[in-house]
């Protein structure tokens, strides 16, 4: 468990250097993890956008998620809008959100 454990942070510290490399812009990024209702990225999401090289829009690391109007995800002026509903595949995460 230990070296598996290594293995995580090493590809991590990897992807958050890669991503200070690839670009001086940091995107607002709001990841939604439920549509009805919208629910925003908590927990270890706000991390994950960060080692991305993002900003995230709406919670900080550690936060609960939290649901939202559509009006409050309008006002979190995101740059990009991830949507990847808890427990549903990419064919269901597309369809809800086309």
């Amino acid at each position: 468990g230990e070296d598996l454990v290594a293995e995580f942070y090493d590809h991590l510290d990897r992807v958050r250097r890669a991503a200070e490399a690839a670009s001086s812009s940091r995107p607002r990024v709001l990841l939604l993890e439920w549509l009805d209702p919208p629910f925003d990225g908590g927990h270890w999401v706000p991390e994950q956008i960060e080692a991305a090289g993002c900003v995230p829009a709406r919670n900080a690391a550690g936060g609960r998620s939290t649901g939202l109007s559509w009006a409050e995800v309008e006002a979190a002026d995101a740059d990009v809008v991830l949507v990847a509903c808890c427990g549903f595949d990419l064919q269901r995460n597309v369809m809800d959100a086309v």
